[in-house]
């Protein structure tokens, strides 16, 4: 089993999380699975040598069907948990706030919609932009070419075998190192199919996410989903560890710890009873960010737990 280098962009750190939540467990026929429930951690290394490390962060992904739902307790103890639902059947993705009772939901219609709004507005800040002083008309500029996904070049990935074999969650690993222009980004360890009791046809939900973001967002969430499909189709196997590097140093490790088949109660999929939907709205370089149902800043949903 060996990598193979991808077509398409490489994921971000968070958006290879999503890819790398599956792996321990007794392999349970197909025809038998009604779903997948995953235990998962994330944990961050201190950034100095006076700080302590914070506590690994526990979550757990579920799969059934064309949904997802992906958790990830806070970093803290005042930090709420991070939950997304994914619905390929309806074609939308749900964001809950568990602190506020309330949910965004954002769907295929709707987001062209927005991005159409919103490019029709670039196209309009572009005309006004000589009205401004120098000094304001750079700061838009950039805002503008941050905003704009089709300004971001970036080069392809690449991914080698190191040839380092590890055990994680009792599962023997191989390392697949990816880098981007000359420096890591990460290290992740990757298991056959059949050891993890899992097969990539088991995963096609997440492959449908990471579709419905690419046609759906722009700019770095754009960027993220084209790297989530990239991962999923270069490499042969599952990964059960990732750690992510910037600098050099490592900043984030994700495990998985357990996989379980089982039945999973529908509800899971849906917004909790009583929470309250918010409208989901674009805020455009350099303005007010936009309000929700609730009066609070409406932010798209994450694709990945874990930020």
């Amino acid at each position: 089993m060996r990598a193979r280098t991808p077509t398409k962009h490489r994921v971000r750190t968070t958006c290879a999380l999503v890819l790398c939540a599956v792996a321990t467990g007794t392999f349970v026929p197909a025809s038998a699975r009604a779903g997948i429930e995953l235990t998962t951690e994330i944990s961050t290394p201190a950034a100095s040598a006076a700080k302590q490390p914070q506590a690994p962060r526990p979550g757990r992904m579920l799969l059934d069907g064309a949904r997802v739902r992906m958790e990830v307790d806070g970093a803290t103890s005042g930090e709420r948990r991070h939950v997304m639902i994914y619905r390929g059947d309806r074609d939308l993705v749900w964001s809950l706030d568990d602190k506020h009772r309330t949910y965004t939901e954002v769907d295929r219609a709707r987001m062209q919609e927005l991005r159409g709004q919103s490019e029709s507005a670039r196209a309009k800040m572009r005309a006004d932009l000589a009205k401004l002083p120098p000094a304001e008309q750079a700061r838009m500029q950039a805002a503008l070419a941050a905003a704009d996904p089709a300004s971001i070049q970036r080069e392809a990935p690449t991914l080698k075998e190191t040839g380092h074999v590890d055990t994680v969650g009792g599962l023997k690993c191989h390392d697949v190192e990816v880098s981007r222009g000359g420096a890591k980004q990460s290290e992740i360890c990757v298991v056959d199919w059949k050891t993890a009791g899992v097969t990539k046809a088991d995963l096609a939900p997440i492959r449908q996410l990471g579709t419905f973001q690419q046609e759906t967002f722009a700019g770095p969430a754009r960027h993220e989903s084209d790297d989530m499909l990239a991962l999923f189709d270069g490499l042969d196997g599952l990964p059960v560890r990732v750690r992510t590097f910037h600098g050099g140093q490592l900043r984030s490790e994700f495990r998985v710890l357990k996989v379980e088949h089982k039945a999973l109660d529908a509800k899971l999929f849906e917004p909790p009873d009583g929470y309250q939907k918010r409208i989901f709205s674009i805020a455009m370089p350099g303005a007010t960010a936009p309000q929700g149902a609730a009066g609070q800043n409406v932010a798209p949903p994450n694709a990945a737990p874990g930020r």
